[in-house]
C-alpha cells in the first residue's frame, strides 16, 4: 500500500492529482513527514520508506531558506529508513551555468530574491545528502512521470531482498592512507579533499558538525572557530560546498 500525505489544502489536492496517476493501491492519509510512504522488504526485514516531493522551484527556495534541511528533513531522517526527494518540473541550465525555467515562450533564469541560483547549488546539495545521509533523489518533468517513478520504486522495494540479483556484487573502497584508531566519517572524506583542508583540518572539522548539512548551514564566523581554518580557507570551503554560493 502508497499512502499519500493530505495534511494541508495544497496537499489534498496534489494528493488527488497524483493519485489519480498511480496504478498501484494508495491511501490518502494524514501524515507528519513525507508525501508519500510505504512499506518495502529490507536486507534483514521490513523497512519503512518516505519520499519528499517538490515541486522545482518550491525545491530551490527551500534550500535557500534552509527548510528543508531543518525541521522538515530531520523529521524524515529520524521517522523512515530510506528517504528519497522527488524533483518535479522543467528546468534547463544554460550555458552560463545557471538554472532556467520555462516562462510563456523563453526560459528564464531561477532567482532567489535578485541572486541568480547555479545549476551546482542544486546538485551539489543533493549530492552531500546522498553522501553523508545516504538520501536518494531523481529528477520528472511531470506529475505522470512522477507517478511513474513512484511505482516502480514501490514495486522494487516490495520484491524480497535476495530477488535484487545486483546487488549480490558490490564495490569495497580501499581504506585511507593514514591510519585512524576510528574510520574517518564521509563528511571527513568529502571534505579532505577540497584544497588547503588535508586530513587534520577536516577531522577538526568532523568533530565540530556531524552531518554535511550541517556544515553547509554554517558561515564563515564559525568554521574560522576551528583550529587551523582562517577566513580564506573557510570562504573556499563553503564555496566549493555551496557552489559558489557563499552568504
Amino acid at each position: 500500500m502508497i499512502w499519500i500525505d493530505d495534511r494541508e489544502e495544497v496537499h489534498k489536492q496534489e494528493a488527488k492529482r497524483i493519485s489519480s496517476h498511480i496504478q498501484s493501491p494508495f491511501e490518502i492519509k494524514r501524515m507528519e513527514y513525507a508525501d508519500i510512504a510505504f512499506r518495502g522488504n529490507g536486507p534483514e526485514g521490513p523497512v519503512a520508506i518516505g519520499i519528499e516531493r517538490k515541486r522545482f522551484r518550491d525545491m530551490i527556495d527551500s534550500l535557500a531558506s534552509g527548510r528543508l534541511a531543518g525541521h522538515q528533513f530531520l523529521g524524515l531522517m529520524n521517522s523512515y529508513d530510506h528517504v528519497y526527494i522527488l524533483v518535479e518540473g522543467y528546468f534547463k541550465i544554460g550555458n552560463d551555468g545557471y538554472l532556467r525555467r520555462p516562462k510563456g515562450n523563453s526560459w528564464v533564469v531561477v532567482q532567489v530574491g535578485k541572486r541568480p541560483i547555479p545549476a551546482s547549488f542544486l546538485y551539489n546539495w543533493l549530492n552531500e545528502l546522498f553522501i553523508t545521509c545516504n538520501v536518494g533523489h531523481t529528477f520528472t518533468p511531470s506529475i505522470h512521470a512522477s507517478a511513474v517513478w513512484v511505482d516502480g520504486l514501490y514495486k522494487w522495494w516490495g520484491k524480497d531482498w535476495g530477488q535484487h540479483s545486483a546487488l549480490q556484487q558490490f564495490y569495497a573502497p580501499p581504506p585511507p592512507a593514514r591510519a585512524f584508531f576510528r574510520p574517518p566519517t564521509e563528511l571527513v572524506r568529502m571534505v579532505k579533499e577540497i584544497e588547503g583542508v588535508g586530513w587534520e583540518k577536516a577531522k577538526e572539522i568532523g568533530k565540530r558538525f556531524s552531518c554535511m548539512w550541517e556544515l553547509c548551514q554554517a558561515d564563515i564566523k564559525e568554521l574560522t572557530q576551528i583550529k587551523g581554518i582562517g577566513p580564506k580557507l573557510a570562504g573556499r570551503i563553503l564555496s566549493s560546498l555551496k557552489g559558489g554560493v557563499v552568504e
